[in-house]
């Protein structure tokens, strides 16, 4: 598997350069962003999406905690969920918690652990507090966290 420095050492440029190409950062000359790009196409280069998550603190990943993605509601909720964050450049990890608490606290702990850039909760078997302090930005379905933070529901 090639990594950042094996791109930079075909185009003849440093890793700093390979980086500025892959975030679009900096000025570099449309020649260099060419060589880095016939370089990282040769050697079927693929970015370590943690590492640029990190950099930028942002995965593009959205959770999406339904209690049944069998049932009609949720299954069309996941549906236009998925379809339109796809369409704003993110994808969504689906975990469906049976509406068992422990399940749910596991998902939601395993979603901080990916760095989720948000939860979209659609069940609920966990006290409020848990949810705040999982520290992640979360949009509450058919529940109001009302205790003097902000928070969106619907």
């Amino acid at each position: 598997m090639a990594t950042i420095k094996d791109v930079a050492k075909i185009a003849g440029v440093t890793v700093t350069t390979v980086s500025r190409v892959l975030n679009n950062r900096g000025y570099i000359s449309e020649a260099t962003r060419e060589k880095v790009n016939a370089a990282m196409e040769e050697l079927h280069y693929q970015p370590n999406e943690i590492a640029r998550s990190l950099f930028r603190r942002k995965s593009n990943l959205l959770g999406l905690v339904v209690p049944n993605v069998s049932h009609s509601f949720f299954s069309e909720l996941t549906n236009y969920v998925e379809f339109y964050a796809y369409q704003a450049g993110y994808k969504v990890l689906v975990c469906n918690s049976y509406k068992d608490s422990v399940k749910e606290k596991d998902y939601v702990e395993m979603l901080k652990r990916n760095q989720v850039d948000g939860i979209i909760m659609g069940s609920y078997t966990m006290e409020t507090s848990e949810y705040l302090l999982s520290g992640l930005l979360i949009v509450a379905l058919d529940r109001n966290f009302n205790n003097g933070h902000t928070f969106y529901h619907f």
